[in-house]
């Protein structure tokens, strides 16, 4: 449900995703591979996402935005206890012409209480936060990279934006730093980070939309629509990313056990580039390859890693 105040304030409650950065926001009409760039992922599914029960505020300016919203569970997810996080988004246009824009923007998500796994009786009981995400390609469960089980008095990820569109290129980043808050521990925090780069080159001349609703980029808008009778082919598109996900925290040196705060989550990096192809403005062809590198020590202090 959602009221519209006036036409620059709107508030919203129900089961929705709770902006959490350029990449979560953007249409996945208009994304520029089939699937997110990891980092930008695992950050939506810390307290956003898809179905997340949540309650929140949205204001915006002719060159600016600002989200902020109270969130819990997701709507199917069976547990215990119920996760409250607050998911925040700022993002400006300080650039914009004729034939380019440039977009800058924070975003954080703070984990205010995790779950509890059972009844908060005295001393306590754990209050779970884990990290990890699969290759970005979804076609089953396996994650590749995982920090396991943190018992956690919370989190604090806080991202940085930046997208810039010249003519028909186009180009955006996100960096995410998170630290993980322990609980009743005298071990030191753990922090990990994130960030990827992505571009395109519409090789038929148009530009990739920028959406005032969203401030994110979607789908450029097809000028020849494809047809053999007048000799056109619609928009076709290069894309190319590469992202970093680093769940390792004090991991160590192959062979040996890791630190007592140690955390050996892995370090997963992705290249991959796409051909996609916009026969009109309601369908899209895509041709995706990635090349997937997973670096994580055994947990085990075993002297092989993957």
């Amino acid at each position: 449900m959602q009221w519209n105040a006036n036409p620059n304030l709107r508030f919203r409650i129900g089961a929705f995703s709770p902006p959490a950065g350029l990449e979560e926001v953007a249409s996945t009409n208009g994304s520029l591979f089939a699937e997110r760039a990891s980092p930008s992922e695992l950050v939506r599914g810390i307290a956003a996402g898809d179905g997340r029960v949540a309650a929140g505020v949205f204001a915006n300016g002719e060159r600016w935005q600002l989200s902020a919203a109270l969130s819990g569970n997701v709507v199917t997810t069976q547990t215990f206890d119920e996760q409250l996080a607050f998911v925040g988004r700022f993002s400006v246009v300080p650039y914009k012409r004729t034939d380019s824009i440039l977009h800058l923007g924070l975003n954080t998500t703070i984990v205010i209480d995790p779950a509890a796994t059972a009844p908060n009786v005295v001393p306590g009981v754990a209050t779970n936060l884990r990290l990890r995400d699969r290759p970005e390609l979804r076609v089953d469960g396996t994650r590749l990279v995982d920090t396991g089980n943190i018992d956690s008095d919370g989190l604090t990820e806080i991202g940085a934006e930046f997208a810039y569109q010249w003519r028909n290129f186009y180009a955006q980043a996100e960096y995410f730093d998170i630290t993980v808050q322990r609980r009743a521990s005298a071990l030191t925090d753990p922090h990990f980070n994130g960030w990827y780069v992505q571009g395109s080159w519409v090789l038929t001349g148009e530009r990739r939309r920028y959406n005032p609703a969203t401030f994110a980029f979607d789908a450029p808008p097809v000028d020849h629509p494809f047809s053999l009778a007048d000799g056109a082919w619609g928009a076709w598109e290069l894309a190319g990313r590469y992202s970093d996900l680093d769940l390792n925290y004090h991991e160590g040196d192959p062979g040996k056990a890791p630190s007592a705060d140690g955390i050996r989550g892995g370090e997963q990096r992705v290249v991959a580039a796409g051909l996609n192809w916009y026969p009109n403005s309601f369908t899209r062809l895509m041709l995706d390859y990635q090349a997937v590198r997973i670096d994580r020590l055994s947990p085990s202090a075993s002297a092989f890693q993957t």
